[in-house]
């Protein structure tokens, strides 16, 4: 209760200073799964949980701006903070970052705790993992931009050089671009780098969307005394099109994996954070992450590819009713099949900005799981308001 009481003492403070410049934003959300894990005879589970994200961001000038952005939750219904009588609730920032726009070099800065993410969330996610650091971003003419920028993932000892720092360098346009990051750790001995090419192309009812992502690691005497390479690719691929009475998407996606025969020289496809959706409930990241028993695209050094089809045909203004297929494929392993998944779902338009979402979801696992497994079932909804 003292920390609910604290933070609404600092809301008012941050208040108390504003103006019509102060803009709030944010959302509501409440979830409910029922769902069984992988496996046979598993007993069926279900909770529900609430969130409550606020951004509050504060125009001091044409060049100065601060944003603060705080959550509550996930709170699951009947366990701690959300208990009868419980009064304590995790409260944690998010964001929390001065926007700068330097009137010499034209960059527009933010300095301070804040997110980064590539066109697909693939390597790293904005929402799920904010990062301390510096990005800076400028125009070069009407269609071009600029970005660089450094974070600080760890702290090491200040007498020795072992902090984790990452280094953003992006440069594109709308179509086209080119999105890197490099990470440096143990006194620069050991780096990670992704490039990330990506090409976005419409025309008429068609959107494709393509990132293509080459990920290197090199790792000085890492494996028993050796040094340890790394070399592995991502391929996503998205698309959609609109038939104007529904619309039919597809989600491809091709990461490497590695055998294993080399300790010292890999090519597994690596992530720093990643929260890649491909459409699915079970085997991707819906509306609800609780049920969620996918893989992510490095899919712990096995690769995965998977080819996910959906539709969504809009009944009314109100309604809309989803259909998804996906079909799941490792890269290596002795067997490589993954499953095949079906959802059928609705989103309905309650009021406004008050959205709710049902989706039921069977995924059929393969024998890269197991053999002889049950079919895995999920149903899952979710209250969400946006403001």
């Amino acid at each position: 209760m003292k920390k609910f009481i604290l933070v609404l003492i600092v809301f008012t403070l941050f208040a108390s200073f504003a103006s019509a410049d102060l803009l709030t934003r944010g959302e509501l959300r409440t979830r409910m799964a029922l769902f069984y894990d992988i496996g046979v005879d598993e007993p069926t589970q279900s909770f529900i949980d609430s969130r409550f994200q606020m951004t509050f961001e504060k125009a001091f000038s044409d060049y100065l701006t601060a944003v603060w952005k705080v959550q509550v939750g996930d709170l699951v219904w009947g366990e701690e903070g959300a208990m009868l009588g419980a009064g304590d609730v995790n409260i944690k920032t998010q964001n929390l970052y001065m926007g700068f726009l330097c009137p010499l070099t034209g960059f527009d800065a933010k300095i301070g705790i804040q997110g980064w993410r590539d066109p697909r969330s693939l390597v790293l996610d904005d929402v799920t993992a904010p990062f301390a650091g510096i990005m800076l971003k400028r125009n070069l003419g009407p269609d071009y931009w600029l970005e660089l920028g450094t974070a600080k993932l760890y702290e090491g000892d200040f007498a020795a050089d072992d902090d984790i720092d990452l280094i953003f360098v992006g440069v594109g346009q709308d179509m086209f671009g080119l999105h890197s990051i490099i990470r440096r750790w143990n006194a620069g001995n050991n780096i990670d780098a992704w490039l990330m090419p990506y090409f976005n192309y419409s025309i008429d009812n068609l959107d494709l969307n393509l990132l293509v992502a080459y990920n290197h690691a090199s790792y000085s005497e890492y494996v028993d005394g050796e040094d340890y390479t790394n070399g592995g690719f991502a391929v996503s691929l998205k698309g959609a099109y609109d038939f104007e009475t529904f619309l039919v998407g597809l989600d491809f996606l091709m990461a490497s994996g590695d055998d294993g025969s080399d300790a010292t020289s890999t090519t597994r496809f690596n992530t720093l954070y990643s929260f890649y959706e491909n459409g699915l409930e079970i085997m991707g990241r819906g509306i609800h992450s609780g049920v969620y028993h996918g893989a992510d695209p490095g899919n712990e050094g096995d690769g995965i590819m998977s080819v996910v089809l959906n539709g969504a045909y809009p009944v009314n203004d109100e309604l809309t009713l989803k259909l998804a297929f996906g079909y799941l494929n490792a890269m290596e392993g002795d067997n490589t099949d993954m499953g095949i998944e079906i959802n059928l779902g609705m989103n309905y338009k309650l009021y406004k900005n008050l959205h709710f979402d049902l989706v039921g979801g069977m995924f059929m696992p393969g024998e890269y799981f197991g053999e002889d497994l049950d079919n895995t079932m999920a149903l899952v909804s979710r209250f969400m308001y946006k403001f």
